[in-house]
């Protein structure tokens, strides 16, 4: 009996150690657990300030260009009224005239839309009368010229009128080859990868250069290189029978095939490695490819995906804020 009981109370000794051991485990747990909290509470708060700033600076942006936009379209009104006023501008000055010299009537002026202008002069302080204009044909239109009252000119004085020309052709190329001629710039290269990409960027030089559209299939096979110079070789033949739009079209279909669902695959494949900056570039570039397959995408999408591919210690705390925007997300992911 003695033996049992010094083995109970040996098993009571240790079994008080084990569950001192425990309790000060437990112990030691909780209070890295309370210090982890407080940190991840410190870190909430901070994003959420940081969120309280960016929104205070984007409102202060909106402001700003409220205030540009109000600006550029007072602008616009000063230049529309310059504009209409260039038609005065187009009137000579006043010849010099000898004291008591008749002055030969001034010849009726006419626009190159047909309508005559009538100078008449108006007599002596600037009290003129209107002539008289029943049984003039349609589109003569008679404007009188008054002195200054003040003035001490000779009644007899007259303006020359400068026919002003109206352009009312819609012909775009004749405008632009009033204005000067944009710095050299090579045309885009295309070695086979993304087609959709190289035409519309060959499309703008077209516009810029203003290359006739018969020109451009030659214009622009003469930059074909690598894979895409070696395809050329093959249809060469069949090149003069070629418009842009026809080889846009034999270009996706050649060198464009499955590119779309290996940029969807890469995309959900995506993950940060690194830092948040070289993911995001990453991102935005496969973003950007799919968007020129498919403009209509959901923006949500995106912005689920950019979510689900960040570190998992930046994600849980941008997914506590519940981004809506991509951009919103980027900027949390950054901080």
């Amino acid at each position: 009996m003695e033996a049992l009981q010094k083995m109970i109370e040996a098993m009571s000794s240790d079994l008080k150690t084990g569950l001192s051991s425990v309790e000060n485990r437990l112990a030691s747990s909780l209070t890295s657990v309370e210090t982890r909290l407080e940190s991840t509470q410190a870190s909430v708060d901070a994003t959420a300030n940081s969120i309280h700033t960016l929104n205070e600076w984007k409102s202060g942006i909106d402001t700003q260009v409220s205030d540009l936009s109000s600006s550029v379209q007072a602008l616009r009104k000063q230049v529309d009224r310059m504009v209409v006023g260039v038609g005065l501008s187009a009137l000579g000055t006043p010849p010099t005239t000898a004291p008591g010299a008749a002055t030969p009537p001034a010849a009726p002026a006419t626009t190159s839309a047909g309508t005559t202008l009538q100078v008449i002069d108006s007599g002596q302080l600037g009290h003129g009368v209107l002539p008289d204009t029943r049984g003039q044909t349609a589109g003569a239109v008679a404007f009188p010229l008054s002195t200054p009252v003040t003035g001490t000119g000779s009644a007899s004085s007259s303006l020359d009128m400068v026919p002003f020309t109206s352009q009312t052709s819609t012909d775009t190329t004749a405008l632009r080859r009033t204005t000067p001629q944009p710095p050299p710039t090579d045309f885009p290269r295309f070695d086979g990868e993304n087609p959709r990409l190289w035409q519309k960027s060959a499309e703008k030089y077209f516009r810029l250069f203003d290359v006739e559209p018969g020109d451009r299939v030659e214009y622009a096979t003469m930059h074909f290189q690598g894979n895409a110079a070696l395809w050329l070789q093959s249809v060469e033949d069949r090149l003069p029978a070629f418009t842009w739009d026809s080889l846009c079209e034999l270009l996706s279909k050649h060198f464009d095939k499955g590119q779309y669902q290996l940029l969807y695959r890469q995309l959900f494949k995506l993950r940060q490695t690194k830092s948040v900056s070289d993911y995001v570039g990453q991102f935005n570039t496969l973003m950007h490819h799919m968007l020129a397959y498919k403009q209509d995408l959901d923006p949500t999408f995106f912005t689920t995906r950019f979510i689900e591919g960040l570190a998992t210690s930046i994600k849980s705390v941008v997914m506590i804020q519940r981004p809506e925007e991509l951009d919103t997300a980027v900027s949390l992911a950054l901080l």
